[in-house]
């Protein structure tokens, strides 16, 4: 055998001896330690709480609790203290009978509680023979009534109920027609653009005056517009009296200036309601100290106690002159000015009237 076969031969002997040497046996010994100590622990907590658990008690003797027999025992009113009976009749406020109320009595916080029968009579029986009640009758879809009561009563109770709830309101039939009449003007002038305004009245006490709100009766106020020749056409205009008043063109959907009034009657019968409009007017002129007219100058015309209600303003032509068209029936205050010149007037205008005035404008003083 050469040499290179002994060393491969002792290398497969050094192997096989090294893979048979066998394993150290510490970590399976540390195992088994842990375990039985885990296993010991677990018994000593079972122990503990097995001992908690089963821990014997104080003994009671149930046969030493005696339990109430009696109703004294209990706080309860004895059968002599409930002999106690109220008898009454529940009476409508006409004084008729009432049939089927819930009549209820309430005794030291304690409910009895009946009805009445056909006759309106009812005994509560078992009641407790003194001491403060109160007695509640209730009716159906009705108002009901309570009393305060002293026990024992000596006599029957009578027990009247209020009167009953008033019927619910209902609102008036609505009774609606055309409306058709004439707005007239003075000198057979274009009406188109007046408005007509209809307020309803109503009569009170003091009289007749205009209904400041719409009422359960439809009526409205409704305003509307004439044409050419003065006519105009309410629809559906809801019966009653109203108070017609007519504006001139450029006031439409106020209130001021009023040029005439009447009271109309809408019955529903056929026929025309007229209105006659009895405005005035105010021409003049407007003149310098020398008796010149002055062209341009701006004339304004209100009412001295409200000068917020005013007139459109105007300006005088070449020759000085203006017009108010459409005038209440009152007095106005006019105002003119042209440059650092001023003047004012206070005119009073009558009905279907034409004031005439002359206005001069002097030189501011230095």
């Amino acid at each position: 055998m050469s040499a290179v076969d002994r060393a491969g031969d002792a290398q497969e002997t050094a192997g096989t001896g090294s893979a048979a040497a066998p394993r150290p046996r510490s970590g399976r010994r540390e195992f088994v330690r842990r375990a039985v100590i885990a296993v010991l622990l677990l018994w000593l907590l079972g122990l503990w709480i097995h001992q908690i658990v089963d821990r014997p008690g104080v003994p009671v003797d149930v046969g030493a609790i005696e339990a109430p027999r009696t109703l004294e025992q209990l706080g309860l009113p004895t059968a002599a203290e409930r002999s106690g009976v109220l008898r009454g009749a529940v009476l409508t406020s006409n004084g008729e009978s009432a049939s089927d109320v819930l009549v209820t009595l309430i005794v030291d916080e304690e409910l009895f509680w009946t009805h009445s029968d056909e006759l309106g009579t009812f005994e509560l029986r078992r009641l407790p023979r003194v001491g403060r009640a109160t007695l509640a009758a209730v009716p159906m879809a009705a108002p009901g009534v309570d009393l305060d009561l002293e026990l024992p009563l000596t006599e029957p109770l009578r027990v009247e109920l209020p009167p009953r709830f008033a019927p619910t309101p209902t609102l008036p039939s609505i009774r609606r027609q055309v409306l058709e009449g004439r707005v007239t003007l003075a000198g057979d002038r274009d009406a188109r653009g007046y408005e007509l305004a209809l307020v309803p009245l109503e009569q009170t006490n003091a009289g007749v005056r205009p209904v400041p709100a719409p009422g359960l009766d439809g009526r409205v106020e409704r305003r509307v517009e004439v044409d050419r020749d003065g006519r105009f056409r309410v629809d559906d205009l809801t019966l009653g009296s109203y108070q017609a008043r007519v504006l001139p063109p450029w006031a439409r959907g106020s209130n001021w200036p009023v040029l005439g009034t009447a009271t109309i009657t809408h019955d529903g019968r056929r026929g025309t309601a007229l209105v006659e409009v009895r405005g005035g007017a105010i021409e003049g002129r407007v003149l310098d100290a020398a008796g010149a007219p002055i062209a341009g100058a701006v004339v304004l015309a209100a009412s001295p106690s409200e000068p917020a209600l005013m007139l459109p303003s105007l300006a005088t032509d070449e020759e000085g002159r203006f017009v108010f068209e459409d005038v209440p029936e009152g007095s106005l205050r006019l105002r003119v000015r042209a440059g650092d010149r001023s003047s004012e007037r206070t005119v009073r205008v009558g009905q279907l009237r034409r004031e005439q005035v002359e206005l001069r404008l002097l030189a501011p003083q230095d």
